[in-house]
């Protein structure tokens, strides 16, 4: 019960952060990449590593702060909990002008954390839909 607790205020805050804004929601399977994917497009420095004898391509070097909670593993294995925005500034990934985007990791179809992101993830799609 106290995990489905943390888990539904974090999908409370990642509501309010990204509301009324334009965002790009990442989709997909548990271990499709999605998580190693917001790092590139973020601005991280990547690397091919190897990690328990499996290639994977993940950060070596991570400027923004919001990405430092993004987990990236070479498993089919879930890291993401809930909806988790980052926000991309486009000055610091080198795209002229000022403004940002917001990019949106989730977690991965048929996901293996347990029933409490489920539960979490549906409650807020209820609240939103109602």
């Amino acid at each position: 019960i106290q995990e489905l607790i943390r888990l539904v205020a974090k999908v409370d805050d990642a509501t309010k952060l990204v509301k009324e804004k334009e965002i790009i929601l990442l989709l997909g399977g548990t271990g499709a990449g999605k998580s190693t994917t917001i790092h590139f497009l973020g601005g991280s420095k990547m690397a091919e590593t190897k990690l328990k004898d499996m290639n994977h391509i993940a950060p070596i070097e991570i400027k923004n702060p919001d990405l430092k909670k993004v987990t990236t593993t070479p498993f089919a294995k879930s890291e993401t909990r809930y909806i988790f925005p980052v926000t991309v500034n486009f000055r610091d990934i080198g795209v002229s002008g000022d403004g940002s985007i917001i990019l949106c990791d989730s977690p991965g179809f048929e996901d293996t954390s347990g029933p409490e992101v489920d539960i979490a993830i549906k409650k807020k799609l209820l609240i939103k839909n109602s």
